[in-house]
Parts: C-alpha cells; structure tokens; sequence
C-alpha cells in the first residue's frame, strides 16, 4: 500500500471509529460527502448539534511519550499548496475527535481545549486519565455550543 493510500485508510478508520462512538451514545450523525463543509460530521443529542471533525494518527513523538496530531488543513490546487491553521478553522467545529490507530483510542475536544495551531502532543498519561474519567465527557458536551 502506498504512503497516500495508508493516510487515507487512517482518515476514513478514525472517521468511522468517531461515528461509532457517536451511534453508541444515542447521537444522530449526518456525513459530508462534498468535501466542501467545514466539518466531518454533524451531531445532534438533546437538541445541541456539533459539528465534529475527525483527526487520526499513528505516529509516537520523538520521546515516545506522546503521539502527534498534525491540526493543520492543507488545501492543493494545481499550482500550489496552502496549510490552513487550527485557529483559522477552530470556529467552524465544536468538536475534535482524535483516533489512535496502534492503541485503538479515540479521545474527544472541546475546540477550547485545544490551544496550538500546527500539531498537537497528546501525551500517555492524558489517555490514561481520560480513559479512567468519563466525567470529561458531561464537561465537553455540556459547554456551549455556538448558534450557526
């Protein structure tokens, strides 16, 4: 498998493992399919939607103590490449899903937790407290959800 068909695989996997996650907490889901929207996913529980985009990885950081998100969105046309920020787009999502493909982890963000632009270092010991605290989940789909 190429490297760009590896990417893509990683992509749609993190994708399918947000949605899984959303179905089993009783969400309704609805999928962008243009590649146009702002966000991967839209949600909708109790009357609060959240527009959900999905990151994955599978790359540990040079310590091995942390894994690398890369945040940036890189936008190509046929003359040139642009990377788009976190900060640029952060305002159109509520939500970030981050999928861990060796550990098979998926952590979810508030936007306003997330405070960096290019990557994120998401280290061990953040996964294992999420992984032993749901209270995290009440405080993220509790914030306010911005009005379209």
């Amino acid at each position: 498998m190429n490297k760009y068909n590896k990417i893509k695989k990683q992509a749609y996997l993190g994708e399918l493992k947000s949605i899984e996650y959303f179905i089993k907490n009783d969400f309704e889901i609805y999928k962008q399919y243009t590649g146009k929207e702002s966000a991967d996913l839209v949600t909708i529980k109790d009357g609060k939607i959240y527009r959900v985009e999905c990151k994955s990885t599978s790359k540990r950081c040079e310590n091995d103590q942390c894994w690398t998100v890369k945040l940036f969105k890189s936008r190509h046309n046929h003359t040139r490449s642009t990377s788009i920020l976190f900060s640029e787009w952060k305002n159109k999502i509520d939500l970030l899903t981050i999928y861990i493909e060796p550990i098979d982890y998926l952590l979810i963000f508030h936007k306003d937790e997330i405070k960096v632009d290019w990557n994120l270092r998401i280290n061990d010991e953040l996964i294992e407290v999420r992984n032993n605290d749901d209270c995290f989940k009440y405080e993220i789909f509790n914030k306010n959800v911005e009005e379209e």
